[in-house]
């Protein structure tokens, strides 16, 4: 059943028959009529409240821009609060997010504390939104000290990210300076292994001797051991500034100032060339080529490191214009250096031929297919195609062995700016219980980025009649003796590398975004559009050709339709659109042309709360599509080898459909849930599932505070995430000689990590113990492919130790 043909119905069966409903029912003390007053006064419609109903429940968000209570908002919205961080111990925001639906690891999750790398829905992201501006993709990821909370936004976003992946938005919502009495925190990690070996010092206050200025400042430090071999440091320094320029005007400033490093080996794990087709991987050492062990070298060298130098600044101003209208406007900087040096051991062998099966679409590791007659077209009898064993580490395959180095440099910096004007209006009824509330969004934002790369690959060391083929890496590859690397000059002379820049890329959205609130808040209609507009020029300064030159201009619509049962609990349908840019080949007489790849989404959903909205329970059924993926047309693999293709692309969806329960708060005064479960069905354009995104996931945390004497300001935790199994690889979308289509050899298995914690405070003082993959679970978690299958981290002792006063 698809979502589509019963939406705009569903919209008006929401609404149109339950207003008798609506007007025949009295006030019944809603959410927004239990805001306190003054608050309402103080805080800007742009900003979220810092209070906490309970330490892992809000009560609103800001996802498209303004405030809105997360009850009343069309969408699904899962919130992780920085107490829920801290009592977890999250080394990383993609551990704390583990437990939400819908999250799920990518290729580049984890593995070695970097990269704010995550799946919502199916769709990979890199990279977050800070503060509502986009922050492009970092190998260093976002320390969880500054975040005050994390809002994991589900589906296509118009505002947020008009043409990112259509499977949700990651927003993080940074600390703010607080007014008041100074407020000092020291905290020191340590740990038995991994991720610890961390200082943390977060001081805020008034300035002193003013009554308008509020400052910030956090700073930390890192120098721990990585689950590969290896050390990952990291430095950040945050400073802020909130200048209350009257009751109703504010300005803010935040930089971000951070220096990452990561030295040392990180290699994967590579399958077993007999590997059973179709099996599911295991720890055992059976299932990997000789040599090859967890959280081991791998061949990797020792030698070779990433280094990240990432600046952020932020300035905000935020002000009423009357009664009824509040303006923002606000710019945001972002600049990084990314810097690696790495090579190793680069084994050349003969080709082995094709090794997919073309009648099956397996890929065979040790079999080599080809027709009987290669001079000859295919035929079932007559020519069929025939396997021919291959080994794939054979000595004889050999060609050549080099010792290899090269170095990579990338620079980008980005600016946006962003101009948002927010009204609220009243109609009919009385000041205190209107008939219609108009709440209206509408803004620009615009941003710029330039970015360059330079890459070079130093001359080799032929090391062949010196390696021995029977061994299946070198342990810490030397470097190459025949270039004594020095750090080198832009227009030195090279032996092979490359040379690119983004000369302009510029991004401009409008947008309107209203929610109208009628029958004093029973029943509420949302909609909007948001026009985006990117130009690119990028110059391929190696080859000396600008490459790359496009335009892409798209509006894209989003509406819904929430109707409030009672005053905690609510139903949504909602449609929301964004939109990227895609190419596909259109034949041998077009060539290559550009088509929008629109993301969609059709949900429904119901929310309620609990307790005084102590408990809040989020379900959702979702259909999500992105379109226009071009795959290629089966003819086109008929065509004698080497030959151009003629027949055009096939444009097809990336589809995902399921179901997601959330649910976080508190059950008793003592006892605190956080819970989740995903039953979601992700397939590409040909019907396949796809890698590292399990079918089934369910995950819970249940904290416990005591109160009795003896044990009181002692809490305990234990958490769970579980995620069923899932494919190694994402094979080609181009189909065998035979017609077939290629799928996955391989599957990860399904796992379940348990993680525990304890923490007790002692005045100003508290110690927190955190265990990490408590049963020390060892199974591979994520694959991005053959050669590069990733490990469950091991179990990980942490202390903490923290200092307020």
């Amino acid at each position: 059943m698809k979502v589509k043909a019963w939406l705009l119905p569903a919209l008006f069966a929401f609404g149109v028959p339950l207003i008798g409903y609506a007007q025949s029912t009295g006030p019944r003390g809603f959410l927004a009529d239990q805001v306190d007053e003054e608050e309402t006064v103080s805080l800007s419609p742009f900003e979220v409240s810092s209070e906490r109903v309970t330490g892992y429940t809000v009560t609103d968000s800001a996802a498209s821009r303004i405030r809105r209570e997360l009850i009343n908002t069309p969408i699904s919205i899962q919130v992780i609060t920085s107490e829920f961080i801290d009592d977890i111990g999250a080394a990383s925001l993609f551990d704390a997010t583990r437990y939400l639906s819908g999250i799920s690891a990518s290729t580049g999750s984890g593995m070695t504390g970097a990269g704010d790398r995550l799946t919502i829905r199916g769709f990979g992201i890199a990279g977050v939104t800070v503060d509502n501006f986009g922050a492009g993709a970092n190998d260093s990821s976002f320390d969880p000290a500054v975040v005050d909370r994390a809002e994991v936004i589900k589906g296509p976003h118009g505002i947020l990210a008009p043409s990112g992946p259509p499977g949700g938005v990651w927003n993080i919502l940074t600390k703010s300076p607080k007014f008041g009495d100074p407020e000092y925190m020291i905290k020191a990690e340590m740990s038995d292994q991994y991720f610890a070996n961390k200082g943390t010092i977060d001081a805020t206050g008034r300035i002193p001797g003013t009554e308008n200025l509020a400052y910030r400042m956090i700073g930390t430090y890192r120098d721990a051991r990585s689950y590969d071999p290896g050390h990952i440091s990291n430095k950040s320094i945050n400073p802020m500034l909130t200048w209350a320029i009257t009751e109703k005007t504010q300005f803010k400033f935040k930089g971000f100032f951070n220096n990452w490093e990561h030295r040392g080996a990180g290699a994967n794990m590579y399958l077993a060339d007999d590997f059973p087709i179709d099996g599911t991987v295991s720890s055992s050492p059976k299932d990997y080529r000789p040599g090859y062990v967890p959280f081991g070298g791998n061949g990797a060298p020792l030698w070779a490191y990433r280094d990240e130098k990432v600046r952020r600044a932020m300035a905000e101003l935020t002000t009423a214009l009357g009664n009824h209208l509040n303006l923002r406007l606000a710019g945001y900087k972002h600049y990084v250096h990314y810097q690696s040096l790495g090579g190793g051991l680069r084994i050349f062998r003969d080709d082995l031929g094709n090794r997919v099966n073309p009648m099956t679409g397996k890929w065979t590791e040790t079999l080599r297919w080809d027709l009987q007659d290669p001079t000859q077209p295919w035929h079932e009898q007559s020519n069929p195609y025939v396997s021919t064993p291959v080994d794939p580490l054979a000595p004889a395959t050999i060609t050549d062995v080099w010792l290899t180095e090269g170095q990579a440099h990338y620079w980008v910096e980005e600016a946006h700016y962003q101009a948002d004007l927010a009204g609220k209006f009243d109609f009919g009824g009385y000041p205190d219980e209107p008939l219609v509330t108009l709440n209206i969004l509408t803004g620009v934002a615009r941003s710029k980025q330039k970015n360059r790369f330079r890459n070079w690959d130093v001359p080799g060391e032929n090391i062949t009649d010196a390696y021995d083929p029977s061994l299946p890496f070198l342990d810490n590859p030397t470097r190459p003796s025949s270039v004594a690397w020095i750090r080198r000059g832009f227009d030195e002379p090279r032996e092979g590398g490359n040379h690119g820049e983004l000369i302009g890329w510029i991004d401009t959205q409008y947008y309107i975004n209203t929610q109208i609130d009628t029958f004093k808040g029973r029943v509420i209609w949302s909609g909007g559009v948001s026009y985006h507009k990117v130009e690119n020029k990028y110059m391929d300064h190696f080859r000396g050709a600008l490459r790359d030159d496009w335009e892409h201009t798209k509006s894209v619509p989003s509406y819904a339709v929430l109707f409030k049962a009672r005053s905690n609990i609510s139903i949504y349908a909602a449609h929301a659109v964004n939109s990227g840019r895609g190419e596909w080949f259109a034949g041998q007489d077009l060539g290559t042309l550009s088509t929008s790849q629109d993301g969609k989404q059709e949900e429904l959903g119901l929310k309620f709360d609990f307790f005084d909205r102590r408990l809040s329970v989020t379900t959702s059924y979702f259909e999500i599509k992105k379109g226009n993926q071009p795959q290629q047309d089966s003819r086109n693999a008929e065509l004698p080898v080497g030959a151009d293709p003629i027949y055009p692309d096939i444009l097809l969806d990336i589809t995902n459909e399921g179901f997601e329960v959330d649910i976080s708060g508190q059950l008793t005064t003592n006892l605190s849930i956080l819970g989740s479960f995903t039953q979601q069905k992700m397939r590409d354009p040909l019907g396949r599932r796809q890698a590292n995104v399990p079918d089934t996931m369910f995950n819970g945390l249940v904290m416990y505070k005591f109160s009795q004497e003896r044990l009181k300001n002692l809490k305990l935790h234990l958490g769970f995430t579980h995620s069923e199994g899932s494919p190694g690889e994402n094979r080609s979308s181009a189909p065998t000689a035979l017609g077939a289509i290629e799928t996955a050899s391989f599957y990860l298995p399904a796992q379940t990590v348990y993680n525990a914690g304890a923490s007790y405070t002692l005045g100003a003082i508290s110690f927190q113990l955190n265990i990490d993959n408590l049963t020390d679970v060892m199974k591979p978690e994520r694959s991005g492919g053959r050669s590069s299958i990733a490990m469950t981290p091991p179990r990980n002792i942490r202390l903490t130790t923290t200092f307020k006063f």
